[in-house]
């Protein structure tokens, strides 16, 4: 065996190694965000007059990502989209997905019972402004979407990092434009107020 064939077949076996890593943290995201879930309230799947499909939107953004990653391993090995920039790239996309996931427990516990799948308010709905929530105003929804789009990242190809990038963006971006409008509806003032002290997703920045 030569040199570049080894070289070849060690950077092989690293993307393979990448790619079940993807997987395993989807897996595991999966996981929790069943486990998260504290009281009736919380696990529901009911729809509120507030939902406006967006919980549609987003199971629909996050079942095709899934199912994307899935076969990309089939578009690289075709090279079709592949990007080949270097093992770093890959390990930093596994980083951000990891940095998502962390975010999205922290983000859940810190909500407690008010961690729902859908808009709706719940008994005793308050605004919870501390911990996470001090700086930005949805960090569960930027947890997903790092994780998606550190998942693009990892698997190395051009095709999933533009579609899971634009497809994530554009629905929790919906997603918490119909949120706020429903927060605002029920708490007035007191939202605009959280509003003006934090940021939707990026601390200072957006």
């Amino acid at each position: 065996m030569d040199f570049r064939t080894s070289k070849r077949m060690y950077g092989e076996i690293i993307l393979i190694l990448i790619y079940v890593t993807v997987y395993v943290l989807i897996l595991f995201f999966l996981i929790i965000e069943r486990l998260l879930r504290k009281g009736d309230d919380a696990k529901t799947l009911h729809k509120s007059k507030y939902d406006k499909r967006s919980t549609s939107f987003l199971a629909f953004a996050i079942v095709t990502s899934i199912l994307l990653l899935l076969v990309i391993p089939i578009f690289n090995h075709f090279n079709v989209g592949v990007l080949k920039i270097n093992t770093i790239f890959n390990i930093l996309g596994l980083l951000i997905m990891t940095l998502g996931v962390i975010i999205r427990i922290v983000a859940a516990t810190t909500l407690g019972k008010f961690y729902t799948r859908t808009l709706r308010k719940t008994d005793n709905h308050i605004i919870i402004s501390k911990g996470i929530y001090k700086r930005i105003r949805h960090p569960g929804y930027l947890g997903t979407i790092l994780l998606f789009i550190g998942a693009s990242i990892s698997v190395d190809n051009l095709i999933s990092l533009l579609f899971i990038t634009a497809l994530v963006l554009i629905v929790y971006i919906y997603r918490i434009t119909i949120e706020e409008k429903m927060l605002i509806d029920i708490f007035g003032e007191r939202y605009r107020i959280y509003i003006r002290t934090t940021k939707r997703l990026i601390p200072f920045i957006y």
